[in-house]
């Protein structure tokens, strides 16, 4: 019936064994929560760097980067956002979550009935690296993307 990954995750559970499914990258970055996690989370880190957000409950997503970066002068280097990481603390981070009421609003019926509630998140751990380079400012830096479901 096309229920593949219902069916993959209900013969797991069936066998018992207790340990964690690992999907593939790339067998992951076709699901529709990965998807749509990994493009939402793209945006959120884009409009870090062209809007300030100075308001909100939580002091750790208040930044100001598009002020810095309009501030660099030509050569200049700057780590965003300033300070120390903290090893279980990543720079800047986005959740993206959708549970199994949401999958079958959407008709992903299959990826409702294979799912619980998933949690999609994307990391910079080290955050980002401005160079700027005359009337140009390069932006360096990893995410890391991470797909889970209890």
């Amino acid at each position: 019936m096309g229920l593949d990954n219902a069916a993959d995750n209900l013969d797991h559970f069936l066998e018992g064994s207790g340990q964690d499914r690992i999907i593939p990258r790339d067998e992951a970055r076709k699901r529709d929560p990965v998807i749509e996690g990994e493009r939402k989370n793209q945006k959120r880190f884009l409009s870090g760097f062209t809007e300030d957000h100075l308001s909100g409950q939580n002091p750790d997503s208040r930044f100001e980067y598009r002020s810095h970066l309009l501030a660099m002068q030509d050569g200049q280097t700057l780590q965003l956002p300033a300070g120390p990481a903290e090893a279980t603390k990543p720079r800047d981070f986005y959740d993206s979550n959708r549970t199994t009421r949401e999958n079958l609003k959407l008709w992903e019926v299959d990826e409702a009935l294979a799912s619980g509630s998933s949690t999609f998140s994307s990391k910079a751990q080290n955050g980002f690296v401005a160079t700027r380079r005359g009337d140009r400012i390069v932006l360096e830096g990893t995410v890391t993307h991470e797909w889970n479901d209890p």
